[in-house]
């Protein structure tokens, strides 16, 4: 059976690549196989001292989980609340499911490891992490900002990659996150976001928050 899905919003568009895995879904009684296509890959919001939250999103429901714990220690399991997008609210020719997990209790100043799950299939190949924010008023951390990503530019390409090989906390973006398409549509649309934010700038966003203004 499928998930149902409930109604929140923080951001669900469309990737300009995506992973096809094919899983079982296993319910009491009865195993169904899905296709599942990860549209946007995992990233993180709201890094804290002791909470965490982990985005992704599919074109497809299912039964979506995070599994995470300290490298190499023992794991612990939390469940995803999982978002519908109709196409007709979107704009894109799918209907759209993104799934956000909360992590709580976590230790300060402190890595992680986490795999997002649907079924028992993880959506990305190896394990990511995280480390979390220091106590206020202790420790330091390091941050790059920047702002006007642009459109998939070559420039912009070269400038990510610069970004993914550096080590830093946390992102700061100052607005104008993406532009337009190059036919003239809308700035800030789904396919947008997801092409020219979250795509390019994937390797990072899956290991350290960025908060924009």
């Amino acid at each position: 059976g499928e998930a149902s899905a409930q109604c929140r919003m923080p951001f669900a568009t469309r990737g300009s690549s995506v992973l096809a895995l094919v899983l079982c879904l296993t319910a009491p009684g009865a195993v169904s196989a899905q296709t599942v296509t990860l549209v946007r890959h995992p990233y993180l919001q709201q890094v804290t001292p002791t909470s965490a939250i982990v985005v992704w999103a599919t074109r497809e429901p299912g039964p979506a989980t995070v599994r995470y714990g300290r490298p190499g220690g023992s794991t612990q399991t939390v469940a995803a609340v999982t978002t519908g997008y109709s196409a007709a609210h979107t704009g894109l020719p799918y209907d759209l499911y993104q799934h956000e997990a909360s992590l709580f209790n976590l230790s300060s100043n402190t890595e992680y490891a986490y795999d997002p799950l649907m079924g028992s299939a993880d959506v990305t190949s190896g394990t990511d992490r995280f480390r979390t924010a220091p106590v206020r008023g202790t420790g330091t951390v390091r941050f790059i900002a920047f702002g006007d990503s642009g459109t998939g530019s070559t420039q912009q390409r070269g400038l990510a990659a610069l970004m993914a090989d550096d080590d830093f906390d946390l992102a700061l973006h100052g607005g104008d996150i993406a532009y337009g398409e190059s036919n003239g549509t809308g700035d800030g649309t789904h396919a947008t976001l997801t092409d020219w934010f979250f795509s390019i700038y994937r390797d990072w966003l899956r290991r350290v928050p960025m908060f924009p203004s």
